[in-house]
């Protein structure tokens, strides 16, 4: 089976990227989270919307309004964000997410989680299993989170290029088209 999991769905401006450029014919199925239940994804052909946080174990988390109303985070510390007024949302652990998935799977995933990554990735590597994630892209928001130090990043970075079988940094917007210019995941292509 081959999935594409979209960590951080927004409107599915990834989800239809990925249909139209790297699966016209639907070999994938796509399973988005998006917590932000006032967020509305738009959805393709076979396509699963889990309005879960992706995060570190299964409970009901906080998540915090940012400054516009689509920019919601788990994370602590991040500049921009409204901590008076959090909102209760179920997660989900990765660990779990990934016990789903057969080592025989192909597996795509896409993180834009808002800071979260840096919790959610740690865990992949010391609880869950890498291997089993084929391509692993990931939208970084360490510059907004006075807490995460450069240094910690770029280890965490490192880790993640050592340990997943391809790993693609997204930059931020990389999946949105904007001014007639056609949004793409770096060399995701070559690896399909």
């Amino acid at each position: 089976m081959k999935y594409f999991f979209d960590f951080g769905a927004h409107q599915g401006e990834a989800v239809r990227l990925f249909r139209e450029k790297y699966d016209p014919e639907c070999k994938f199925k796509i399973i988005s989270y998006e917590p932000n239940i006032s967020i509305k994804t738009k959805m393709v052909e076979n396509h699963e919307l889990k309005r879960y946080a992706v995060w570190v174990n299964n409970d009901l988390i906080d998540l915090y309004p940012g400054k516009h109303s689509d920019g919601t985070t788990c994370m602590r510390g991040v500049r921009k964000v409204n901590y008076k007024r959090p909102v209760k949302v179920p997660a989900v652990d990765i660990v779990d997410i990934l016990a789903t998935i057969n080592k025989e799977d192909f597996v795509v995933m896409k993180f834009n989680i808002e800071g979260g990554e840096y919790k959610v990735l740690p865990r992949i590597l010391e609880n869950g299993d890498p291997k089993k994630i084929d391509i692993l892209m990931v939208q970084w928001h360490g510059n907004a989170i006075d807490s995460i130090s450069q240094k910690y990043h770029n280890r965490l970075v490192k880790k993640c290029r050592e340990q997943f079988k391809v790993f693609i940094d997204l930059k931020p917007g990389a999946y949105i088209e904007n001014k007639g210019a056609s949004g793409r995941f770096g060399d995701l292509a070559e690896y399909l």
